[in-house]
């Protein structure tokens, strides 16, 4: 029998899926940990060891066949069972994925609306010189340009910023225009802007050559842990489900975020007739149908038995048989009547 060499592609085929094995791990595990993934960092991690321990050994033969499946059983079949249940007793849903900071952000980032009696404001897009940080260049009024860029604004002074016959802005001392075609290439960084004029009003792109001003509709107060309107002071604080609800119950505020809720998902099924009354139908159903199945293929296949027992039983016996059934008497096969035993 001939014996496999270090220079088999065999082993070569082996260093090189336990290599891209390793890669892969190198590379993902940083981007779980940044993410805060916890379990697939350390899941990626234990994995990978395990699987380079057992096939860079010559021994462990059984090993190699066992713990790929094992490990591909726990990833596909265990973790899905254990998440399951553990999504039975949280709130996770639409509206109710995202952690609660990131909800935060989210319905804070989504309240900007357009200030009272704002009007379109002529903008022209451009970096500054020095740092190369994106900057809208506004003018509120007339002859007068802010320069609003993430991190704050300020007002240029007039002797930097020239203008043509027709007001429009031509050039600013220490920033780069921008053309049409660049602000295309960076459309997605351009909407994304939110620009502050002061503490209270913001600059958001309309189009490459206008802006609005915006306010934050809704405010966060980290010490007490509620979300206030602006507009009407209307105080929104967090309940059990994993949302902001105003004091009188009568707004709730969206995106949630996800939280255990116990037994509720439970007893929402049983209290709920919305619930309660198809889980019961399927639930009925679901038994009902293991119960045909089950009875329907036992009688079946008892009468279809009996059948082919009666079948084999006489067949064992010859044609004496016919003597039982008048109405083989009418029968003959060649010389054989069949209304006589065959002794």
């Amino acid at each position: 029998m001939k014996k496999f060499v270090h220079t088999s592609p065999w082993i070569l085929l082996k260093i090189f899926l336990l290599g891209g094995l390793n890669a892969f791990a190198l590379w993902a595990i940083p981007i779980l940990v940044i993410n805060k993934t916890w379990i697939f960092a350390v899941y990626i991690g234990v994995s990978t060891l395990i699987i380079d321990y057992v096939f860079l050994s010559k021994k462990r033969i059984a090993a190699k066949y066992i713990v790929p499946g094992v490990l591909l059983l726990v990833a596909f079949q265990i973790y899905p069972a254990l998440f399951t249940g553990y999504v039975a007793f949280t709130n996770y849903s639409t509206g109710h994925i995202l952690n609660k900071d990131l909800a935060i952000d989210v319905l804070l980032s989504n309240s900007y609306e357009s200030a009272p009696d704002a009007q379109p404001l002529p903008v022209q897009i451009a970096r500054d010189s020095v740092t190369g940080e994106l900057t809208l260049l506004v003018q509120k009024v007339p002859g007068e340009v802010t320069a609003a860029a993430a991190k704050g604004s300020k007002v240029i002074p007039q002797s930097d910023a020239s203008f043509d016959e027709s007001g429009l802005l031509t050039s600013v001392s220490g920033f780069t225009f921008l053309s049409e075609d660049e602000g295309y290439t960076i459309l997605d960084e351009l909407t994304a802007l939110l620009a502050p004029l002061d503490d209270k009003q913001f600059v958001r792109l309309l189009d490459l050559s206008s802006a609005e001003i915006v306010v934050p509709a809704l405010s966060y107060n980290k010490a007490d842990d509620t979300m206030i309107n602006n507009a009407t002071g209307m105080v929104y604080r967090p309940n059990e489900f994993g949302s902001f609800v105003s004091d009188d119950g009568s707004e709730e505020l969206e995106p949630g975020w996800q939280t255990r809720v116990g037994w509720y998902n439970f007893e929402r099924v049983i209290e709920d007739p919305r619930y309660r009354a198809p889980m019961v139908q399927v639930l009925t159903w679901t038994f009902v149908y293991a119960f045909l199945v089950v009875i329907t293929t036992f009688f079946c296949r008892t009468i279809t038995g009996a059948d082919i027992q009666s079948s084999q039983t006489q067949s064992s016996q010859g044609i004496s048989f016919s003597d039982h059934c008048s109405l083989c008497d009418a029968f003959s096969f060649g010389d054989i009547d069949m209304g006589r035993n065959v002794q």
